[in-house]
């Protein structure tokens, strides 16, 4: 994973199932709904006019949080197979959604939507990834980007709360302030 000057951030590897050779009648959406490029402008906008706190949340390994709701068989990638005492390949059920399954953005985008809306989020009707918290302490407005989350709140004790809960359901990094999203650089 590269830094922005496109230095080494971090070396990933991750185990990806081959989607092309799935069966299309095992999933009903493929998508993952994603906050347009004029609702983050429109975020940091308000962000900016109102001084909220801007943050930015990248949740790691996003698409092995959700549960699936089909069985799927994954044979394992060579080195790591194993047979069964009749001699026969042994594959694994998976359990959880896994990268390189088709359903597997939009299973994410349901259980993370799920999760703002139980924590008291409003959905927007103009974009369904764009999510605003509203009560007499306490405002805040997020972007969600598949995995990644750019908001402002003018309540920083709520939002260390938000961001702790939100780790205690999926593993989430930090980013700090919200500096770069999407191409944009952001100064506030």
């Amino acid at each position: 994973k590269l830094n922005l000057d496109l230095s080494i951030n971090k070396f990933k590897a991750r185990l990806v199932a081959i989607g092309i050779l799935q069966d299309e009648t095992m999933y009903d959406e493929t998508f993952a709904a994603v906050a347009q490029l004029t609702s983050f402008r429109t975020l940091i906008s308000l962000c900016t006019t109102y001084d909220l706190e801007m943050f930015q949340l990248d949740v790691e390994t996003a698409f092995l949080h959700a549960d699936l709701k089909e069985d799927i068989y994954l044979r394992m990638p060579t080195g790591s197979r194993k047979l069964d005492k009749k001699g026969r390949e042994m594959v694994q059920k998976l359990n959880k959604s896994i990268y390189g399954l088709k359903q597997a953005p939009r299973e994410w985008n349901k259980l993370f939507v799920t999760t703002l809306l139980e924590y008291g989020f409003t959905q927007s009707k103009v974009d369904s990834c764009v999510f605003v918290y509203h009560d007499s302490k306490t405002f805040c407005a997020i972007g969600v980007y598949v995995d990644d989350v750019a908001g402002g709140c003018d309540n920083l004790e709520w939002l260390e709360n938000f961001k702790k809960m939100l780790n205690t359901k999926f593993s989430i990094q930090d980013l700090g302030k919200l500096n770069h999203l999407l191409g944009m650089e952001v100064k506030q």
